[in-house]
């Protein structure tokens, strides 16, 4: 495993938005990330389709493929922590989620949700995670 994915990543796999270009060279890796990932990604691939930036079988075909590329690890195993990071943090317990998972496998967190790398700045958690940008710049 190189690292956990979270859904500010993925979404860029199915979907021409910045970083995407960057996030397409994550597609081969050996990822992980929390089953909660597909419902936050089920919603952004909807909410891309509701908005006409994707039809109706590439929302689903993207969910089928994200599914069955990154190792999926449950949800029930880290969610207490998560919510005991998210009340450390001041931050939302979904995002905390994947912050605990990479914690706890020691893999880096590669994200593109900017405001959680700076809301974990001077904590025990900012080494975990790493934007896209710092992870493109490293391989």
């Amino acid at each position: 495993m190189i690292g956990v994915i979270d859904t500010s990543v993925a979404v860029k796999w199915y979907s021409a938005e910045d970083g995407s270009d960057l996030a397409s060279r994550l597609i081969e890796a050996d990822l992980v990330a929390p089953d909660l990932i597909l419902v936050e990604l089920g919603q952004a691939l909807w909410r891309k389709q509701r908005d006409g930036e994707l039809v109706p079988d590439q929302a689903r075909r993207g969910l089928e493929h994200f599914a069955q590329t990154v190792a999926l690890l449950p949800l029930s195993v880290i969610a207490a922590v998560a919510l005991d990071r998210a009340i450390e943090l001041s931050h939302p317990v979904n995002d905390c989620v994947f912050l605990v998972l990479a914690e706890r496998l020691q893999l880096p967190l590669i994200t593109s949700d900017h405001k959680f790398v700076t809301r974990c700045e001077g904590t025990p958690y900012a080494p975990l995670l790493m934007t896209l940008t710092d992870w493109a710049a490293l391989v």
